[in-house]
């Protein structure tokens, strides 16, 4: 029993934990657990030095083995360690402020501009910086058989018509009605075609070719104030008709009933060669009269010409320093007229056929032009060129019939043809309505300050 009991009593004490021998220290479990919690925060990313844990550890390890003054210096350092985590961390904070108000200024930016853009958009025209009118330079090119526009200031040419005409030549645009009249001297006829300006400034046609006028040979095209068209030209009637040369006129009426029917009418002519013995090429109408320039014997027959509407009245020559006029425009005071390498002007009131000596009642505008195919006033202060010579469109002002710099709007290869089209944007009801709600609402802050 006894050697039983020693026994138990060995193996018992042989499984009991010593400081030496084959069993794991207390001191060193305790010592591993507490290195394992200091570690842990780094383990788990809360952002402590790792450094500054274990150098903390290691001070207060010491407090137990060193004297007071040791201790106390220990404790300083552990507080100067934990002051600049401290501040590490409140650096960090501070950046991520900052970086956050930065975020935060930049959607402010992004809403101010939205914002901004919507109220830009409900302010009436004059308020919002944009008077909705648009102008576009548009041109005819037989040789590339298009018709292309530019939007003015940007000078990009743009296609408009690219199919279905073989050779334009005059153009003239109804601006009322959003027209564009068209004279094709390989078909014959003159069509039109409805402009259609979309949100975004582009110019477009509807797509479909109206006939105004068949069977004609045209050599220009004009529109009097109420949108009648007027053509100089030959009709070409089936034998044994004879043709007729004139200057014809279509009214609106008729162009809008064929355009119904689908059935051309034929135009009336107003002043034949029969009546004025010559042949008019270029023309253009004011309120009261027809200015047309000859086509051949301009020294004789008249460089360019005043007529009535009617064939009632007489002609008045009032130029004669031009044997073949190219291109006219009139302005509320003068007439301008375009030959071979030169642009003259002469006053509306001029009532004599003479220019005098050296031309001095027929003074040159410019002679840096070869050859003029179109002109025309916009309507304001300038008078565009279009030289099919030259390959190039210039305009100069149109205040006074004196010598003029021309001015290089566009180049345009081939040019012919030339018109002004003006597209004003009309406000829609509801945005009328926005408008003026949000009027009120700026102005009565001011009613109510003063």
């Amino acid at each position: 029993m006894a050697t039983s009991s020693n026994v138990a009593s060995g193996a018992l004490s042989a499984r009991r934990p010593t400081a030496t021998g084959r069993g794991i220290p207390c001191l060193f479990l305790r010592q591993l657990l507490c290195s394992l919690l200091l570690l842990a925060p780094g383990a788990f990313g809360l952002g402590v030095n790792s450094s500054h844990i274990r150098h903390r550890h290691h001070l207060r390890h010491r407090r137990h083995n060193l004297d007071p003054v040791d201790t106390a210096d220990d404790s300083a350092q552990i507080a100067s360690n934990e002051a600049q985590i401290a501040g590490d961390t409140a650096g960090h904070i501070a950046h991520q402020a900052e970086d956050s108000l930065r975020i935060a200024d930049a959607e402010s930016e992004k809403l101010q501009e939205h914002v901004n853009g919507q109220v830009q958009g409900m302010l009436p025209e004059y308020l919002s910086g944009d008077d909705g009118t648009t102008s576009y330079l548009i041109s005819s090119f037989p040789e590339l058989r298009i018709v292309n526009y530019v939007r003015l200031p940007d000078l990009v040419w743009r296609p408009l018509i690219v199919s279905g005409i073989m050779s334009p030549k005059a153009l003239v645009v109804d601006e009322e009605r959003s027209r564009l009249y068209l004279s094709d001297t390989a078909l014959c006829k003159i069509v039109w075609y409805q402009l259609i300006t979309l949100p975004d400034k582009t110019l477009i046609s509807d797509g479909r070719q109206h006939i105004a006028v068949n069977a004609v040979a045209v050599r220009n095209l004009a529109l009097d104030l109420t949108g009648n068209l007027w053509f100089s030209g030959s009709s070409l009637p089936v034998p044994p008709v004879q043709p007729t040369d004139a200057i014809w006129k279509q009214p609106v009426i008729v162009i809008d009933q064929s355009s119904i029917s689908g059935v051309p009418v034929d135009p009336v002519p107003i002043w034949t060669t029969a009546a004025t013995a010559s042949t008019a090429a270029p023309l253009v109408l004011d309120a009261y009269n027809i200015f047309y320039g000859n086509d051949l014997d301009g020294s004789k027959k008249g460089s360019v010409v005043k007529a009535g509407h009617s064939a009632g009245g007489g002609l008045t020559a009032m130029a004669d320093n031009a044997a073949q006029t190219l291109c006219l425009a009139v302005t509320p005071t003068a007439l301008f007229y375009g030959a071979e390498g030169s642009i003259y002007g002469v006053p509306k009131t001029k009532g004599d056929m003479g220019c005098g000596d050296a031309n001095a009642q027929c003074p040159v505008i410019s002679d840096l032009v070869k050859k003029p195919t179109a002109m025309l006033w916009d309507g304001d202060g300038t008078i565009y060129v279009a030289d099919n010579g030259a390959g190039a469109i210039y305009s100069f002002a149109s205040g006074s019939v004196s010598p003029h710099a021309l001015d290089k709007v566009i180049d345009a290869g081939e040019v012919w043809g030339l018109d002004v089209f003006t597209s004003v944007k009309q406000q829609s009801s509801a945005r009328r309505t926005a408008s003026a709600l949000l009027l009120a609402l700026f102005l009565t802050p001011v009613m109510f300050a003063s």
